[in-house]
């Protein structure tokens, strides 16, 4: 069976009023799994996003200066154990 999940990242979402808490929950219905890389914001985005379901699976990852494009592939070779803490790599 197939299984679609949805990357995405965010660093002070919540500062820049992007809206990635309403997005997330968007793209609930549509996923089996969202996994999320919050880049250890400073504005509470990673308090936010962390328990809104568990089909939301969220980590933090130290963004470089080509941001979540660095990131994507160390989330790609994690994503079947990804884990609910933060991870600094």
């Amino acid at each position: 069976m197939l299984k679609l999940s949805l990357y995405t990242c965010v660093k002070d979402g919540l500062y820049y009023d992007y809206h990635v808490v309403d997005m997330l929950k968007h793209h609930l219905p549509l996923a089996d799994e969202i996994i999320v890389n919050e880049g250890f914001s400073k504005d509470g985005s990673y308090e936010a996003i962390k328990d809104i379901d568990p089909k939301i699976k969220s980590s933090s990852l130290r963004m470089g200066p080509f941001g979540c494009q660095q990131v994507a592939f160390s989330l790609q070779e994690s994503s079947k154990g990804i884990m609910h803490e933060r991870l600094v790599y």
